[in-house]
């Protein structure tokens, strides 16, 4: 999972042919095992969690969202780092 150790600031997208309540449930269910989720809401399928601390940063907070598209679901994640100038 490359993509969610970067500095700044990185968006991802990514398309699941799976509806959006199945989607959202299981984005709950693996960042619950993965990460600290913070909150999340089910009207709106939006996840805050974050990470801690690594050898190379101070942390990263995420946002998750699933949107309904045609045939599936898009899962969008935004992630920044906790501390500005990490490695």
């Amino acid at each position: 999972m490359a993509w969610l150790g970067s500095v700044g600031n990185q968006d991802l997208e990514r398309y699941f042919p799976v509806p959006p309540n199945d989607t959202f449930a299981t984005l709950v269910e693996v960042v619950g095992e993965r990460f600290k989720l913070k909150d999340s809401d089910d009207f709106t399928m939006t996840v805050n969690f974050s990470k801690g601390a690594s050898a190379f940063t101070w942390g990263e907070n995420f946002t998750a969202q699933v949107v309904p598209a045609e045939g599936g679901s898009n899962v969008k994640v935004a992630g920044m780092g906790k501390v500005g100038g990490q490695i």
